[in-house]
């Protein structure tokens, strides 16, 4: 985990996940999202489960984390086709973050219910 909007207009916590960093828009990048604790108890225990092993309130300005965090998140995935966009030479992903390199960034996992620490190495 290498970023953690909490403050977006939907009232998700949008959070995006990388293999790795890079300069270029990372390949291997998803984002996840927790809905807002209005819509069920379950989304604020994910909350919870997060800002357990964040502090969220010591975020860069853009939601970036010093050191990246690794979790485990449990949820559904989704096709978020609203990120689609049209162009002249075909459909990409668009305003998902830095997630936007292919048309994989329309998948996510939306919502999240739990939020782990990786069991293993």
């Amino acid at each position: 985990m290498r970023r953690i909007k909490t403050r977006e207009s939907d009232d998700d916590w949008h959070i995006e996940v990388t293999e790795e960093e890079s300069t270029q828009v990372p390949a291997s990048c998803i984002i996840v999202e927790i809905p807002a604790p209005a819509f069920g108890n379950i989304y604020q225990q994910a909350r919870d489960q997060l800002t357990g092993r964040v502090d969220t309130t010591h975020l860069g300005s853009l939601g970036d984390l010093t050191t990246p965090v690794q979790v485990t998140f449990t949820g559904a995935a989704f096709f978020d086709g609203y990120h689609q966009k049209k162009t002249a030479t075909g459909s990409r992903a668009s305003q998902h973050g830095r997630c936007n390199s292919s048309v994989h960034a329309f998948w996510e996992i939306h919502p999240v219910y739990e939020v782990k620490t990786p069991v293993g190495p």
